[in-house]
């Protein structure tokens, strides 16, 4: 062959393989909540809703805009981005939480009912990272978690409730660092958390917030 195998401006087929799975993903969650009924939506989500702009739903500190016609999610900071990662989420949450009230009973990720076998992979995503770049600095966790609404919790030598979606809020608890132990952290779900998301949502959720909390730091 004498033309050139290769193609500089093609993008890596891993890269087009997630954005396939990607795209797959968001096509399934829009079209079943296509085939819902809107007043369902909103009540279960606790989303608000208006005919003309479609559901306002809060997301740590601030709020998310998501067209009823094509379910396509906005922010409404301007600062703020929605990745298609973060899409995925926001629909499913929309998709699949219920009216249940929390039972206030905390506990760890891998005490929730599917949460054991995901459990390495949520604390190398979720806590191992909290620990590496907040474990030991107390008071800057303490701004950071403040800055996403978090409010103080007796938990740990320094703990957070943060709200992320109306109907789950997680507790980040952090350890500091002394002369016989390393800085560890925790994070908590209330124990009816997987009514509202699948236990992979729920994984990806406090990986997400945990970054949030670290660039949060870095901006103070």
């Amino acid at each position: 062959m004498s033309e050139k195998s290769g193609n500089t401006g093609a993008k890596p087929l891993l890269k087009l393989d997630l954005e396939g799975k990607y795209n797959l993903t968001l096509k399934h969650a829009k079209e079943r909540l296509k085939e819902m009924d809107v007043a369902d939506i909103y009540q279960r989500s606790k989303a608000s809703y208006s005919r003309k702009e479609g559901f306002f739903l809060p997301y740590l500190n601030y709020t998310l805009r998501i067209d009823p016609q094509n379910f396509a999610v906005y922010s409404t900071d301007p600062k703020k981005s929605i990745n298609p990662s973060l899409e995925i989420l926001i629909l499913h949450y929309l998709r699949d939480a219920r009216t249940i009230r929390p039972t206030g009973k905390w506990v760890s990720y891998r005490e929730l009912p599917s949460g054991g076998f995901y459990y390495p992979v949520f604390r190398a995503r979720a806590e191992s990272p909290l620990i590496k770049r907040l474990g030991s600095q107390p008071q800057l966790f303490k701004k950071a978690a403040c800055s996403l609404g978090g409010e103080p919790i007796q938990y740990g030598d320094l703990a957070f409730k943060i709200i992320t979606f109306p109907r789950l809020t997680l507790v980040y608890i952090l350890w500091t660092e002394n002369e016989e132990f390393p800085a560890n952290a925790s994070i908590l779900f209330d124990s009816s958390a997987e009514n509202h998301l699948h236990i992979e949502d729920l994984a990806y959720l406090g990986e997400t917030v945990t970054r949030e909390l670290i660039r949060s730091a870095q901006r103070i």
